[in-house]
């Protein structure tokens, strides 16, 4: 057989061999789920907001799975409130309706952390407890 081919197949092989590795690893995400939740955010929250809301999920749905974090309440309902500040044209009512709809989207984004966390927690606690330990990470946990 030619040796280039030889070559060519085992490179071939080993390239097959990682973008099934690489898509078993990324099996865990729930990305119709995310699709599905994030969707219908425009003119509620701003993109920086929308990740901000995100990080406030995961490190809740974290102290949930991992040993070794927990959150500070005070913190995390500070940083909450300040995703959650609206405009102030809003009317009482349009203010509790926003509310309203960031809870939700929070709730959601933090039961599919919560998901994806549990089918590979010790993956998720590892990368979580690395951040935590990270001295230039902000968080919210203790």
């Amino acid at each position: 057989m030619n040796s280039k081919l030889v070559v060519g197949v085992a490179a071939l092989s080993l390239l097959l061999a990682a973008s099934t590795a690489a898509r078993a690893d990324d099996d865990h995400r729930l990305d119709e789920a995310w699709k599905a939740a994030m969707e219908d955010n425009e003119g509620l929250l701003t993109p920086e907001q929308m990740s901000g809301l995100n990080v406030l999920a995961y490190e809740s749905a974290a102290a949930r799975l991992c040993d070794g974090i927990k959150l500070d309440e005070k913190k995390y309902a500070a940083s909450v409130t300040e995703v959650a500040k609206g405009g102030d044209a809003l009317t009482e009512d349009e203010q509790m309706q926003r509310l309203a709809a960031i809870m939700y989207k929070l709730g959601t984004a933090n039961g599919l952390f919560l998901a994806e966390g549990s089918a590979k927690k010790d993956a998720f606690c590892t990368e979580a407890m690395a951040q935590k330990a990270d001295k230039d990470s902000k968080h919210n946990w203790e």
